[in-house]
């Protein structure tokens, strides 16, 4: 069965990683054909300030879970929002990533493409649904029939204590992974102290190692 991770080279792209190599990720009805797990993981460069970072966090994630990796550069300028908060760029940009990664999965066979949301515009109704919706209108042509991959998001909903038991075995690309949106991590935005928190839970880390926050009354979450 081939299965494409989007591979961010953020913890939450590792955790879902982990439960792709586990097999313990549920995969919709009619999807699963029985055939051994071909898994390829993801990274596309959508020219965001950590780009650089990210893409080396990504290769090393799929390095240590033994999946195949490809890079691929979008070119972001065209993909950023005139006028809108760093927030709203961003969202729209999730929801970009998302639509290019089924349709390189279509392209590759892929009936599946795993993600490592937590939480995040997917709900019926968003620009997210409309932009599947859109994708799923004008269609991937494979084998002279339509493929539409599925999304499969393993860690929705659930709380970074719960992604950090996933992660519990001391993977060693935890410590490379890129939280921070800056490009050079910042070590002290609440991203950056959440990574370290989850450094501090499977080992790899200390509490002297945490950063202090930006604001007093900020604490990770």
């Amino acid at each position: 069965m081939k299965v494409v991770l989007l591979n961010s080279g953020g913890k939450e792209a590792l955790a879902a990683g982990v439960l792709l190599q586990q097999g313990k990720v549920v995969f919709p009805a009619g999807r699963d054909d029985g055939k051994p797990l071909d898994v390829l993981s993801l990274y596309l460069d959508l020219g965001w300030r950590n780009s650089t970072r990210a893409a080396n966090a990504a290769y090393k994630i799929a390095f240590e879970l033994g999946f195949k990796h490809e890079y691929i550069d979008i070119g972001g300028d065209w993909l950023k929002p005139v006028e809108k908060s760093e927030r709203d760029e961003a969202y729209h940009q999730v929801i970009v990533l998302h639509v290019l990664a089924a349709m390189h999965a279509a392209k590759k066979g892929a009936s599946v493409v795993v993600s490592g949301m937590t939480a995040g515009p997917v709900e019926p109704g968003t620009c997210f649904s409309d932009g599947m919706r859109y994708l799923y209108t004008v269609g991937n042509k494979y084998d002279g029939g339509l493929l539409r991959p599925e999304f499969v998001m393993p860690l929705m909903g659930m709380s970074r204590d719960a992604i950090a038991v996933i992660l519990r075995d001391n993977y060693t690309a935890l410590y490379h992974t890129v939280s921070c949106e800056k490009a050079v991590a910042c070590n002290a935005c609440i991203k950056c102290r959440n990574r370290v928190w989850m450094l501090i839970q499977t080992g790899q880390a200390t509490m002297a190692d945490m950063p202090p926050p930006v604001f007093d009354d900020v604490t990770p979450t």
